[in-house]
């Protein structure tokens, strides 16, 4: 669906895949790694924020990891967040 859209492209949401598979199936590369489940005690990340490769390998786009204080009252995942900056 994303490749009939024009333009650079960044994803984010709870993609509940762990690992590397949500970029090999997506194309997408990761902007942030941290385990954002469960909440109570983080071990998987399921919660991403990625970037088209292209936009990585070009240095187009870096991304700060914003770290998580406290913990949700309402979800078993921990919120995940990056600073963008482009070139």
């Amino acid at each position: 669906m994303l490749r009939n859209i024009p333009g650079e492209k960044i994803l984010a949401g709870d993609l509940n895949l762990p690992g590397n598979l949500p970029s090999k199936l997506s194309g997408f590369r990761s902007l942030a790694a941290a385990a954002t489940y469960p909440s109570w005690k983080e071990k998987i990340q399921f919660d991403y924020i990625m970037a088209k490769k292209g936009l990585i390998k070009n240095n187009k786009v870096a991304a700060t990891l914003i770290k998580s204080t406290g913990r949700p009252i309402i979800s078993d995942h921990i919120p995940i967040g990056v600073e963008l900056k482009f070139q």
